[in-house]
C-alpha cells in the first residue's frame, strides 16, 4: 500500500509472494522497485543478488512465545504435523517442537538496509510504525493515507480480505499439488486466527514459561533485539 500510494489490498495470497513458493527467482534483486516478496528464511539463505544490489529488508519480529503458539495452530490447521495433526496437544508440541528443533538465531538487526518492525508495536501504535516503514523505503505518505492503511490493515479487515479478495495463482497451485502428493494431509492453513498479543499466557504453564525463559536467555545472550511479551500503556 505504501509503495502504491493507495490503500488497496494485494490480490495475491501471502504464500504466492513468498520466496519459498517461487519457482522462478530470476527477478529477485533485478532492480524492479515494485518487486516485494516475503519469506521465513534467515538472512544467510536470502538470494545473494538481493543483498549485493542493496535491496531493502523489513525484518518483522514477534515475541517468541506468541510465535510458537501461532505456529502450533498454524501447523494443526495446515496438516503440517501429519494426518493426525488435530490430535497433537500443546504439551506435545511444546516438548517435541519448541525444544526439539535446532536454534536458528541471527543478528539480522545488525545488517545494513534492514528495518526491524515489532508485531506488538504494529498493534499498539500502527500510525508510527507505518510512517517508519514509509521513511525506510523513502516514500512520502500523507496523514490520510496512513489512516487508510491502518484501517485496511486492522486484523478483522485483513481476515475478511483474505477470504473475499485474495486469489491463488497457477504457480502456487502447481506447488500445492506437488506437495500434497507426498503428504495428502497438507492444506492451506488459516492465516488469520486471533492476531493478538500475549496469547501465550493462556497456553504456557508456569513450568513451561520458566523453561522457555531459561533457553531464550541462553540462546539470545549475544543478540541485541528488543522483545515485547505484552503491550503496555505508557
Amino acid at each position: 500500500m505504501i509503495m502504491k500510494g493507495k490503500a488497496d489490498y494485494q490480490r495475491d495470497i501471502k504464500e504466492e509472494l513468498m520466496i519459498e513458493g517461487k519457482i522462478d527467482l530470476s527477478s529477485v534483486g533485478s532492480g524492479e522497485s515494485s518487486l516485494i516478496l516475503n519469506t521465513h528464511f534467515p538472512y544467510r539463505f536470502l538470494p545473494r543478488k538481493l543483498i549485493e544490489t542493496g535491496g531493502k529488508i523489513i525484518h518483522v519480529t514477534r515475541n517468541p512465545k506468541d510465535r510458537y503458539v501461532s505456529l502450533y495452530h498454524h501447523a494443526i490447521s495446515s496438516g503440517l504435523l501429519g494426518p493426525k495433526s488435530e490430535n497433537v496437544t500443546w504439551k506435545q508440541y511444546f516438548n517435541d517442537y519448541v525444544f526439539g528443533e535446532e536454534g536458528n538465531v541471527e543478528g539480522e538487526e545488525r545488517k545494513q538496509n534492514i528495518l526491524t518492525v515489532h508485531f506488538e508495536k504494529l498493534k499498539s501504535d500502527p500510525v508510527t510504525e507505518i510512517q517508519r516503514l514509509a521513511d525506510f523505503v523513502n516514500i512520502h505518505v500523507t496523514n490520510n493515507l496512513v489512516k487508510d492503511i491502518v484501517d485496511k490493515c486492522d486484523f478483522k479487515n485483513l481476515k475478511k480480505a483474505d477470504k473475499d479478495i485474495k486469489s491463488m495463482g497457477q504457480e502456487m497451485k502447481v506447488l500445492i499439488e506437488a506437495s500434497t502428493k507426498d503428504n495428502p494431509s497438507l492444506k492451506l492453513p488459516e492465516n488469520y486466527r486471533k492476531g493478538s498479543v500475549a496469547d501465550w499466557t493462556i497456553h504456557f504453564t508456569v513450568a513451561q514459561n520458566e523453561k522457555f525463559d531459561a533457553l531464550f536467555e541462553f540462546e539470545m545472550k549475544d543478540i541485541d533485539l528488543d522483545v515485547f511479551y505484552e503491550i503496555t500503556n505508557t
